[in-house]
């Protein structure tokens, strides 16, 4: 009788103590898929960060993007490709035309963008070269700008289509993620449990 007590008791033990080397090393794992899921959603917010705050600027909305400002014979030089917007950023844009080096008028199209004041203007394409931009009144104020670069930054820094806000939505992801694995991988409920 009291041998058959010490075998079970030594094979309870036997057993616990495997259910503990088990669940130790089950606890090892899920630490490990938690740094490295925390190591990877830092390496994420990190730049995620940097982009953000480099969006932030001080500077009025038509400074940002590449400006092509008339000068005082009213030319301007286009260096790439593009569609761009003739904005007056103080005032209502008068009627203008732009021609180029050969003297053909360029098309342009009424533009506006919903911001508050709205911004009002007129888009066309250009190639590479230089024009001229004659207004009514003069082109004091006149600005040629990269339509692209200008909406960008009418935008603001908060715009989902920045690529800021996805790197730190998938730093967030990556993150829960993380530690829901960890508790999958060694729940609590598995914990074995010493005899009283």
């Amino acid at each position: 009788m009291t041998t058959s007590h010490t075998e079970t008791s030594l094979s309870a033990r036997e057993e616990l103590v495997l259910q503990m080397r088990a669940w130790r090393k089950r606890r090892r794992i899920a630490f490990v898929v938690q740094v490295v899921t925390i190591i990877a959603a830092l390496a994420l917010a990190a730049p995620a960060a940097a982009l953000l705050l480099g969006q932030f600027t001080g500077m009025r909305d038509d400074y940002v993007p590449q400006r092509h400002v008339p000068g005082t014979d009213g030319s301007i030089t286009i260096t790439s490709a593009d569609s761009y917007v003739l904005i007056r950023h103080e005032a209502e844009l008068p009627p203008c035309t732009i021609t180029d080096a050969e003297g053909y008028e360029l098309l342009q199209e009424p533009w506006r963008y919903a911001s508050d004041p709205p911004t009002v203007g007129t888009s066309f394409y250009a190639e590479p070269g230089r024009y001229q931009v004659a207004c009514e009144g003069g082109q004091d104020g006149v600005v040629a700008l990269n339509r692209v670069q200008y909406i960008n930054s009418l935008r603001g820094p908060w715009d989902p289509r920045k690529p800021a806000l996805p790197l730190f939505g998938a730093a967030l992801l990556i993150y829960f993620a993380g530690r829901w694995s960890a508790g999958r991988i060694a729940p609590e409920s598995l914990r074995p449990l010493y005899p009283a």
